[in-house]
């Protein structure tokens, strides 16, 4: 409607704009510095979401004991298992209450799926660490194996 009404000022609705035919040489950028744009506008709310989210409780916290058991059943490898075990064995001393979290933790995992021994244990200090740590089970494991890597190359 207001394309038709202004045409008599000489203006004409993007749809018979000589810049968005086809054969203009210019759509092609233009179509680039949009999704350019787009892609800069999804990057920046990734990275405010990511500043905004909820700090990390952090080394030797508790999780809290409503935490939700995780149905899928854990595969990780040797290695990454090892290693978030004794991410968690490293912060308790026997008798503490995230000790006590982690084997009231496995065994519920152990009630409720009837997993073996060694998948239960990875899992309650999985969720112990992935909770302390504020990430999932792959990111977990990266960090981890980053943490020892750059571990092994310190002096």
């Amino acid at each position: 409607m207001r394309a038709q009404k202004s045409a008599k000022s000489g203006f004409r609705g993007y749809e018979e704009s000589p810049v968005f035919t086809e054969s203009n040489p210019l759509l092609p950028w233009l179509v680039k510095r949009l999704r350019f744009g787009a892609s800069r506008a999804h990057h920046f709310f990734l990275r405010l979401a990511w500043l905004n989210r909820r700090p990390a409780p952090g080394w030797g916290t508790c999780p809290p004991r409503d935490l939700p058991l995780n149905r899928l059943s854990p595969s990780p490898q040797a290695a990454d298992a090892r290693r978030v075990v004794e991410f968690i064995a490293r912060q308790t001393n026997g008798a503490d209450a995230l000790c006590a979290w982690c084997l009231h933790r496995e065994q519920a995992y152990w009630m409720a799926y009837r997993w073996s021994d060694a998948l239960c244990c990875y899992a309650a200090a999985r969720d112990a660490a992935g909770w302390q740590l504020n990430c999932d089970e792959a990111a977990l494991c990266l960090a981890l194996e980053a943490f020892a890597h750059a571990a092994k190359k310190s002096p």
